[in-house]
């Protein structure tokens, strides 16, 4: 009986074998590419839909490895929650470097540390917290104000910053159109979710703290109003700072001395002018309300053993419309100083200012 090709190619020394791998190879890339076309499939999927579905997901799938599959790590919206710190988070990682992190928080401005005149003359701020500044190591990012204010926050709170971080799988962080992109649309879903109107989008847009009220009277003050000769014949300005920010305060600072190069501790005196009105007058009499609990009409005695000396006056006015609570101050090792020219520095302080209706309240030896 001849031979069936069946027995001669089972006869055959290496045909069986070649086939089998054959076969093997095409079972095994037709399972890989199976995968791969799943894995393409649910990268997309993830892609389209986190972060409210509003990235521009094939810009992005562009950038990241095609062939790991990408895992959701965050995927958060929380625009309109109560004090929510985040209104958007949504991150998603490719392989062991690659992925994208989107971010979207309120704009707050950092609290005052407090209201005294060296928080004027100083840090006026505390220090913003990680989260508040993490966009600026992003690739891109965004500031959108927010006129009437975001839902669920306090009405001050009136503009959000969105921030993307994309990075490819080399590590590279992309800061190019795609990250614009990014910000972008999931800035125009943040607006549209919160009901922001009116302009206010851009770089230059940002968040206030509380509204204490500082929309007059700060240009009315300024710092150039000492005259050294208040202190006496041969006295000179050598230093001289000033406070000035956007809330209803005002401090000048200045360092006089007699001569061009003072011979003795004495011969060097601080005068220090500060003005608190609106949101703040009643913030700055509890700060210093040990001290205006103790003033009187002379200030009374100053200590014999200190090494110097600080009289302080306290008056209230109406400046530039307003009732303002104004303190100055003068510092000596000399206590004449201190006494003969304290009333001399309100007093041209509160003229320059046009300041009427003064009251004084007192002085007293701080």
């Amino acid at each position: 009986m001849a031979d069936t090709w069946w027995s001669r190619f089972q006869r055959h020394p290496w045909l069986p074998g070649l086939t089998a791998v054959a076969v093997l190879v095409a079972v095994l890339a037709a399972v890989l590419a199976w995968r791969a076309d799943r894995r393409a499939s649910d990268n997309a999927e993830l892609l389209s839909t986190v972060c409210a579905g509003v990235l521009p997901d094939r810009s992005i799938a562009e950038l990241l490895p095609e062939d790991e599959r990408w895992v959701p790590r965050a995927d958060r919206e929380t625009v309109g929650a109560p004090r929510a710190r985040q209104l958007m988070t949504c991150s998603v990682e490719a392989g062991d470097t690659a992925g994208l992190t989107v971010t979207a928080v309120p704009v707050m401005a950092a609290p005052l540390r407090g209201v005294r005149v060296e928080h004027l003359l100083g840090r006026m701020y505390e220090d913003e917290p990680e989260w508040a500044v993490e966009y600026q190591r992003a690739g891109a990012h965004l500031t959108v104000g927010c006129p009437e204010g975001l839902p669920g926050h306090a009405r001050h709170v009136t503009a959000f910053r969105v921030h993307a971080s994309l990075r490819t799988e080399d590590g590279h962080l992309v800061d190019g159109p795609v990250a614009g992109e990014t910000v972008d649309a999931v800035a125009d879903h943040i607006r549209r979710k919160a009901g922001c109107s009116g302009d206010g989008a851009g770089e230059d847009a940002s968040g206030s703290g509380p509204d204490y009220g500082a929309d007059a009277g700060t240009d009315a003050l300024d710092c150039d109003w000492l005259r050294p000769g208040m202190f006496g014949k041969g006295w000179v300005l050598a230093d001289q700072e000033h406070g000035a920010a956007p809330i209803p305060a005002h401090a000048c600072s200045f360092t006089v001395q007699r001569g061009k190069i003072p011979e003795k501790p004495a011969d060097i005196a601080t005068a220090i002018a500060a003005t608190w009105y609106g949101g703040l007058l009643a913030e700055a009499r509890t700060e210093y309300g040990r001290e205006l609990a103790s003033v009187s009409i002379d200030g009374g005695t100053p200590d014999a053993g200190a090494r110097r000396h600080e009289l302080a006056v306290w008056a209230e006015a109406r400046c530039f419309g307003r009732t303002t609570l104004h303190r100055a101050s003068v510092t000596s090792t000399d206590a004449r100083t201190a006494a003969t020219t304290a009333d001399r520095v309100l007093g041209q302080y509160l003229e320059s200012a046009s300041c009427r209706d003064t009251k004084i309240l007192g002085k007293v030896w701080v």
